[in-house]
């Protein structure tokens, strides 16, 4: 079963930065971003990497290289895309991601979701995430 008080901390690194993450949490979002990256044109080495750092995580490590699998801005840009399809559909669904909705997207290995998600856990993961990949400039307006 998910919860916060039963996993550990990983940590992911980008350029001169560095995030600590609640190891369920992490995944969830990873998950999420993966699904959005699949229903649009994505590089395959960015799904194989995000799929590969779900598949293979242990308490207290996801490895995901993110400068390996973010060298390029076309790379970079995807992600942050990703980042963003996950933002608006998280702040959609209000205080809890339904329980339905996590097992069909959520496919992690040692973890069953038994009940609704906190949304705002995993909201702030998608803001640490986005703070870790552009780190302290400015966001750009969309227009």
């Amino acid at each position: 079963m998910a919860g916060a008080d039963t996993w550990q901390t990983s940590y992911l690194e980008f350029e001169d930065r560095i995030e600590a993450f609640d190891d369920v949490d992490l995944l969830a979002v990873l998950s999420f971003m993966l699904h959005a990256m699949r229903a649009r044109p994505t590089r395959t080495d960015l799904i194989k990497g995000l799929g590969f750092a779900i598949d293979t995580h242990a308490p207290g490590v996801v490895q995901l290289p993110l400068e390996e699998h973010l060298e390029e801005q076309e790379a970079r840009t995807q992600f942050a895309d990703a980042l963003r399809d996950v933002l608006l559909q998280l702040q959609a669904m209000g205080e809890e991601v339904p329980l339905e909705l996590l097992r069909e997207r959520c496919h992690i290995p040692g973890v069953r979701f038994a009940r609704d998600y906190p949304a705002q856990r995993l909201i702030d993961v998608v803001a640490r995430l986005e703070s870790l990949l552009v780190g302290d400039q400015p966001p750009t307006e969309q227009p």
